[in-house]
């Protein structure tokens, strides 16, 4: 993901039209779930990530792939609006705005992202214990 600062500015009003969209239309939820879709088909499936991200591709390649693999599986208004990024050629950008829409829906709703780095695996009873803790230091 390209978190320059650049790449950041260019991502935001896209997130910030997905994100105004999608709260005036309470679609929230669904985009959510189509983000993590998204971002599990791009971690898992490289050769997708580069084949969107490579600039020698055309367009309409792209539009083809984007549907044949993600028609179906999410929401349309989320498809339209990758087809768009995509006409825009800022399909590259995707996991950036991806990124700044979830900081924006969190900011929003009260969210606190923690993460934890351990040495060893938390047990559930630790990690309920830590998530107690967490809530109690946060005021949630």
């Amino acid at each position: 993901m390209n978190t320059s600062p650049v790449a950041l500015k260019i991502a935001a009003p896209y997130a910030n039209a997905l994100f105004d969209f999608t709260s005036s239309n309470n679609m929230s939820y669904q985009i959510v779930r189509d983000i993590k879709h998204i971002k599990r088909l791009l971690m898992e499936t490289k050769k997708f990530d580069e084949y969107l991200s490579n600039p020698t591709i055309s367009s309409n390649k792209k539009l083809e792939i984007i549907e044949k693999t993600l028609d179906k599986k999410i929401n349309n208004f989320t498809l339209n609006f990758l087809l768009v990024l995509v006409k825009r050629n800022r399909i590259d950008l995707l996991e950036t705005i991806l990124f700044s829409y979830e900081n924006l829906t969190r900011s929003t709703s009260s969210v606190i992202l923690v993460e934890v780095l351990t040495a060893f695996k938390f047990s559930a009873t630790q990690s309920n214990k830590l998530m107690r803790k967490v809530k109690r230091f946060s005021n949630f």
